[in-house]
Formats: structure tokens, sequence, C-alpha cells
């Protein structure tokens, strides 16, 4: 297992996901991890397009997310197009 070191402190976390149970495991994980170091902010969507409107909610708030992890294979809008 591989660990992993942030050198900047993780805040605000979009995990996109159109499987619910994959959601769970990401914030679990995401939690045990992380929680105790960093003071997060975990928003989660289940879809491409709703990803993108919390992004613009919070482009729009003068926020940025640190760190956004995102399924490539959703219908409607795969994790390629909603990044790109």
């Amino acid at each position: 297992m591989n660990t992993i070191y942030f050198t900047l402190p993780l805040k605000w976390i979009l995990l996109v996901d159109d499987n619910f149970c994959n959601i769970e495991v990401l914030l679990t994980i995401v939690k045990q991890r992380f929680s105790k170091r960093f003071k997060l902010e975990l928003k989660t969507a289940l879809s491409g397009p709703v990803a993108l409107k919390i992004v613009k909610d919070y482009i729009e708030e003068n926020k940025d997310f640190d760190l956004i992890l995102m399924d490539i294979n959703m219908p409607i809008m795969n994790g390629f197009e909603c990044s790109w």
C-alpha cells in the first residue's frame, strides 16, 4: 500500500460517482485518512452535471476545490466530459 503525503492542507473535496455505494466507500476512506489531520468539507455528486453545478456554485462563492475524485465511467456525462 502506498502512502500519500500532502504538502498543502486539504480543505474542500468533491467526490463524484454515479454509484452511491462507491460514494460511501470514498467518504469512509477520506474521513479515515485525512479528517484527523485536516478540517475537511466533503461534497458529493452522483453525476457529472450535478458536479458541474456544485463547482459553479463554489466558484461564485470564491472557493475552489482542493481535490476532486471523479468516476470516469458515468452515464449522461462521464468524468472526461465533465473535466474538460
